[in-house]
């Protein structure tokens, strides 16, 4: 009885292969990576980095928030994957990453990035992360 289950699912996996269709794991929101500097060029820990969708862009709308470390640098890894069914000739528009850092009441000049929705037929491959670059920040010397 076990390997009809079996030959079921391959059958359905199959007719959906012919039909331009495959299970894929994808994320809603893209990887980044980036720094976080002074003016002077050195690195800002504890930076404040807010990410969000581009408002009037197509999607759903998300904000996060992710620290810069020690170095100034910081990462987000794309999130959770999802599942779903992927139309391999589905139309994919690009979306507009927005990306601040922010530190003592001051902040970065606002950093876009466009990027698209990626799909991994069968959940292979990993997300591909984007290079913010570096984000300037105005930082202050503590009074003595």
């Amino acid at each position: 009885m076990r390997h009809w289950h079996l030959a079921y699912s391959l059958a359905a996996t199959a007719l959906f292969a012919a039909a331009g269709c495959a299970p894929a794991a994808y994320t809603q929101t893209p990887a980044f990576k980036g720094r976080v500097v002074g003016l002077d060029g050195r690195p800002v820990p504890g930076a404040v980095v807010e990410a969000s969708r581009k408002p009037d862009t197509p999607g759903r709308p998300f904000k996060l928030e992710v620290r810069s470390d020690a170095n100034g640098a910081f990462a987000y890894d794309g999130g959770p994957r999802r599942w779903a069914l992927w139309i391999a000739m589905a139309d994919v528009f690009p979306e507009t990453l927005q990306v601040v850092a922010r530190t003592n009441g001051t902040a970065s000049d606002v950093r876009e990035l466009e990027y698209q929705t990626e799909a991994y037929i069968l959940g292979l491959g990993k997300p591909r992360v984007h290079d913010v670059g570096e984000l300037r920040v105005l930082t202050f010397a503590p009074s003595r």
